[in-house]
């Protein structure tokens, strides 16, 4: 039997249900009509929202582990499912690509990847940053850690990164280039190489087909797309 219940938690050996929540709740709110304190609701509410932000940082650690495990023992084969449409079947979580944002978050806790501060942000930032973080084209630097860790806002956060990003790449970066003929090259370290050529918008006949391929022709050329690897 698990541990876990979808509508208890166990505290200090005692065990907490919605209901319980919900009373507690009644019971500020009348008790803030009765006297005009607020300071009662802003603690319950403040108790709350550290809840829920608790709550979503172990979600990337189970989902990490499950992820893990799941690859381990080729529950693909097991269950002729994969891994994401399994979880979103079976629970009320966010789509796929959140839920591979926040096993790739867990897996950067593991390497180290972000300083301690930075884990205190919103996810949506934590995030952003390990974006910039996986591009070897960029190098945050000690004073880039600095400026994210003091950012007021996720908007001076974005700003921080988009600062970075404006940087000239690392050496050892690959940079991936789409040329005007659709053909595909990776520069390293003062090499081109050739990788591919893809379908150009220009090239297509169906309507559709070809706001699709603008779009992913647009993502390639500003690095915001991740594929994913079967």
């Amino acid at each position: 039997m698990s541990k876990f219940n979808q509508t208890r938690m166990l505290i200090d050996g005692s065990t907490l249900t919605a209901v319980d929540v919900e009373r507690a709740i009644d019971d500020v709110i009348i008790e803030l009509n009765e006297t005009g304190d607020v300071h009662g609701v802003n603690s319950a509410l403040e108790t709350l929202i550290g809840m829920s932000k608790f709550s979503v940082f172990y979600q990337c650690k189970i989902l990490h582990g499950f992820s893990k495990w799941w690859i381990k023992t080729d529950q693909d084969s097991v269950r002729g499912d994969t891994f994401f449409d399994y979880v979103t079947s079976q629970h009320d979580l966010p789509n796929s690509l959140t839920i591979e944002r926040y096993i790739n978050l867990w897996e950067h806790y593991e390497k180290g990847s972000l300083i301690e501060e930075i884990k205190n942000r919103p996810l949506s930032e934590q995030i952003a940053i390990v974006a910039v973080v996986e591009d070897d084209r960029y190098e945050i630097k000690e004073d880039d850690w600095e400026e994210l860790v003091d950012a007021a806002n996720g908007t001076e956060i974005r700003r921080i990164l988009r600062n970075i990003k404006g940087k000239e790449p690392t050496k050892g970066s690959y940079v991936l280039h789409l040329g005007r003929d659709g053909e595909l090259y990776v520069w390293h370290q003062g090499q081109r190489v050739y990788w591919g050529q893809v379908k150009l918008p220009n090239g297509c006949s169906d309507p559709i087909e070809q706001r699709v391929i603008e779009k992913m022709c647009s993502r390639l050329k500003n690095g915001s797309m991740s594929p994913i690897v079967d």
